[in-house]
């Protein structure tokens, strides 16, 4: 399984706007080897780069600027919600409804990962929720992916918005994401 780099850079962003040069040169020296030869060698928006990565950096951030629980994890998804979306989207999102939003956001799973799917399995009244189907599990992933679903419908204008969360690595059947929310 791979991701895009665009999804990289946004670690290496956090780090830097959360830490400072110094928390950089930290993260630079926690990472895996083969992690901190893709950071060095400038990571391109558009390249795949192994899932591998991602988790490394992502466990590495929480060690360094987290509780070392993956939970920073969540802010890591809410953050790359924020900076990899182009203002023109996020001028969009405010005047589309949270299921438009949801509904393209799991279809655009692709842009982002070449292996698994996210997909809308239910719609209710002020919720959705989506399945997430991927080859490779990590905890750090579906917080980050959590993080990120939260943050699309408060960019939406979603007030009070909440996640109800279903891990296959917890025991449950499938790997969901309840989204709730109150109307604008």
């Amino acid at each position: 399984m791979h991701v895009k780099g665009i999804v990289l850079k946004a670690r290496v962003r956090f780090v830097e706007e959360r830490g400072g040069d110094e928390a950089g040169r930290r993260f630079l020296e926690a990472v895996a080897p083969e992690t901190r030869r893709l950071i060095e060698d400038r990571l391109l928006p558009n390249s795949w780069y192994p899932f591998a990565a991602m988790i490394d950096m992502s466990e590495t951030i929480d060690r360094l600027l987290g509780k070392g629980d993956l939970e920073l994890c969540h802010e890591l998804g809410r953050y790359a919600c924020d900076s990899n979306l182009p203002t023109v989207y996020k001028i969009f999102f405010r005047f589309a409804d949270v299921f438009y939003i949801i509904r393209h956001a799991a279809a655009a799973w692709g842009v982002n990962y070449d292996e698994g799917t996210m997909t809308v399995v239910e719609e209710g009244d002020h919720t959705v929720t989506l399945r997430m189907e991927v080859p490779i599990q990590h905890r750090a992933h579906c917080l980050a992916v959590r993080g990120w679903i939260v943050r699309a419908g408060e960019l939406s204008g979603a007030k009070d918005v909440r996640v109800e969360e279903r891990c296959r690595l917890r025991g449950d059947e499938h790997c969901e994401f309840v989204l709730r929310w109150r109307d604008k």
